[in-house]
């Protein structure tokens, strides 16, 4: 009774780690840029971070957004 759980463990494990006789081939591409995710555009320069860091990378958002007058806020 113990071969057929131990078989079927083995033949799983073996149909697991099993690879294609020809892998297909690898297309070679240039690598992916990878960005900060900081919209440096949108930074007040005209403010020192070290002063009010809010202001320095909200300040332009916060000039050119407009809140509509029956709103407290703009957000989700």
């Amino acid at each position: 009774m113990n071969r057929i759980p131990t078989m079927i463990a083995i033949a799983s494990l073996t149909a697991c780690t099993a690879t294609p006789k020809d892998p297909a081939p690898v297309a070679a591409s240039a690598p992916p840029v990878l960005g900060s995710g900081l919209d440096v555009a949108g930074f007040d320069r005209a403010v020192r971070p070290q002063d009010d860091l809010f202001r320095f990378v909200n300040g332009k958002w916060l000039e050119t957004t407009q809140i509509h007058a029956d709103r407290s806020n703009y957000g989700s």
